[in-house]
């Protein structure tokens, strides 16, 4: 059960109150945080050095060599993660770190099973949820290539990307 708080809101100069749930506690509260009308939520949301950073990248400088793959930092991820912290939130629902890892370890046992073998490509045709991001993972796992299908695309489309992709499986 949620307590709705009041949150004023000036409109054409007046004052409105408009109900809002109480954020969620894991949920950055940016309400009221801005202090000029100059100031935008990245002025607000971003690390000065992480900032320098991007900005450095997007000017093509060199940056500090990534180490490790996506499946080790997940794995270092999942292995610092908070019992029942959330590592996706999608239409269909959350998944918790653990949840995600064991559901990315099915499929990439049945992406084995189905004879992949390490450097193939396996085309995944899901909408965006927390399937697909447990798909990308697990056939990462497998040691194959992933190849994201949208279900939204036209089926020329789709066919276009199965043709070049020289998939495996789906």
């Amino acid at each position: 059960m949620t307590r709705e708080t009041p949150y004023a809101a000036s409109i054409g100069g007046g004052e409105d109150e408009y109900p809002q749930e109480d954020p969620d506690p894991q949920t950055l509260d940016i309400r009221g945080s801005l202090t000029s009308p100059f100031e935008t939520l990245s002025d607000r949301l971003t690390f000065p050095e992480e900032e320098a950073r991007l900005l450095a990248l997007g000017r093509g400088e060199p940056g500090e060599p990534v180490t490790g793959t996506v499946l080790d930092r997940f794995a270092a991820t999942v292995a610092g993660a908070r019992h029942g912290e959330p590592a996706v939130t999608a239409p269909d629902g959350t998944l918790t770190f653990a949840e995600l890892d064991a559901r990315a370890r099915h499929v990439a046992a049945l992406t084995a099973s189905a004879g992949v073998v390490p450097g193939d490509r396996v085309a995944v045709l899901l909408p965006r949820s927390t399937d697909s991001v447990a798909a990308l993972l697990g056939v990462l796992t497998a040691g194959a290539v992933h190849v994201p299908l949208d279900p939204a695309l036209p089926e020329a489309r789709l066919a276009a990307v199965l043709a070049d992709a020289n998939r495996r499986r789906i």
